[in-house]
């Protein structure tokens, strides 16, 4: 079995995470569960295409599938603060397995509906939402404190790599055998994931601490009131709202930008997303360099106008190679600054409430997401792709008020 690293010592300045057998493990369960989720995020937002032709439903796709963070994300983090969380990950990767084979079976058989349809995205969002930050909160449970940072950096680049890799592969499999093959190609990428966290197990238990006998009730009070009355995470927060509900309208309103304005087919869409995980890719591995050189608020200031941009082109330009450089370099923006917003939450945050804290920056992030596609699905039902883009783009720019006002300050560690 594989075991937890030691705890800090000089040399982890230098020895990188994936050096450590249970970060690798935990990192290659991390990659293989996201490539399943941007399969069946493929593939949901592509059938939806296929069974209405109005914009609402396709943006609510995204939605569902952000929606569970908004709802139970708090909850989770408590969740996650207070029980091992590496059952609480084998718990939820069980039920998105039997979550997405119910879906297949659904639509091998022809009886997948819009709204059924949303019913099982908003299953397997539950999932997710439930997940995630325990997933984050593992990090320093497996690696030492100097490694974090990286650690952080390297979960974010095996996201990005399952974007860049999941959408080509859900997008050449719904053309080529339908969305139903996808959906059963995500639960086999779930079930893997299920194996390697199963392999992994730590060599101590986490100690019993008075968080985690407090009450259920008030753990989550308790996280809430920590968001409050710490500066810094007030600003992460509202930061993150307000770009999320307007960059939301990139995944909201894609597959429709494909289908509708760039005529594009099912790999043609894959192809577009996979260009944001490229992109998302880069911008990734490129940030500790970037953090090195520039400070924090100046680079999140640079990501609203790059992918304010972005939007403008996927808007109103149909040249395909405009397109996909554009989309790439949205990515790099869009995982960069989201990335920048974490590494200040989870450094900041004291062990104690680390899951909850991060469980609030992942409501901000995936409830700004549920939210906005909404928003900008009915925008583009009444007025169309191209205005709903321009709008989005326009209401960026009051993100950059927001970095003039209200910084995103260098970071201090919170043993």
């Amino acid at each position: 079995m594989l075991s937890t690293t030691t705890p800090p010592s000089a040399p982890d300045v230098a020895r990188h995470p994936l050096a450590e057998p249970a970060y690798r493990a935990m990192w290659s369960a991390y990659v293989l569960a996201n490539v399943g989720v941007w399969i069946q995020t493929v593939g949901a937002a592509w059938l939806m295409t296929t069974l209405t032709s109005d914009a609402l439903p396709v943006a609510l796709v995204q939605t569902a599938t952000t929606l569970p963070a908004l709802v139970i994300g708090l909850p989770a983090g408590s969740l996650g603060d207070r029980v091992d969380r590496r059952r609480l990950v084998l718990a939820t990767q069980a039920w998105m397995v039997v979550s997405v084979t119910v879906l297949a079976g659904l639509t091998l058989l022809g009886l997948m509906t819009p709204w059924l349809l949303l019913v099982f995205t908003f299953a397997l969002g539950a999932g997710s939402a439930v997940s995630s930050p325990t997933w984050a909160a593992l990090l320093p449970d497996v690696v030492s404190r100097p490694q974090v940072p990286t650690a952080i950096s390297m979960n974010s680049a095996g996201f990005n790599i399952a974007r860049a890799v999941g959408p080509a592969i859900g997008g050449f499999v719904v053309a080529a055998y339908g969305a139903a093959a996808s959906f059963l190609l995500v639960g086999t990428a779930f079930l893997a994931a299920f194996g390697l966290v199963f392999r992994w197990r730590p060599r101590l238990g986490r100690p019993q601490t008075d968080q985690s006998r407090e009450p259920f009730g008030r753990a989550i009070l308790t996280g809430l009131q920590y968001a409050w009355r710490e500066r810094l995470q007030r600003i992460v927060l509202a930061r993150s709202i307000i770009w999320m509900l307007c960059a939301s309208v990139l995944w909201g309103l894609l597959p429709l930008v494909a289908r509708r304005e760039l005529a594009l087919d099912a790999s043609g869409y894959g192809f577009l997303v996979t260009c944001v995980g490229i992109g998302a890719v880069g911008g990734s591995l490129a940030l500790p360099r970037l953090r090195r050189h520039w400070a924090t608020n100046h680079l999140l200031i640079a990501y609203i106008v790059i992918f304010a941009t972005m939007l403008l082109v996927l808007a109103w330009v149909r040249v395909l190679p405009v397109v996909w450089v554009m989309l790439a370099l949205g990515g790099a923006a869009w995982t960069s600054s989201n990335q920048n917003f974490q590494i200040a939450v989870q450094m900041h945050a004291p062990g104690w409430v680390r899951a909850r804290a991060i469980a609030g920056y992942i409501l901000t992030f995936q409830g700004g997401q549920a939210i906005g596609s909404a928003i900008w699905g009915a925008v583009a039902e009444r007025a169309g792709d191209p205005v709903a883009l321009t709008l989005a783009a326009i209401g960026l720019t009051t993100g950059l008020f927001a970095a003039v006002r209200w910084p995103v300050d260098e970071i201090r560690l919170t043993p």
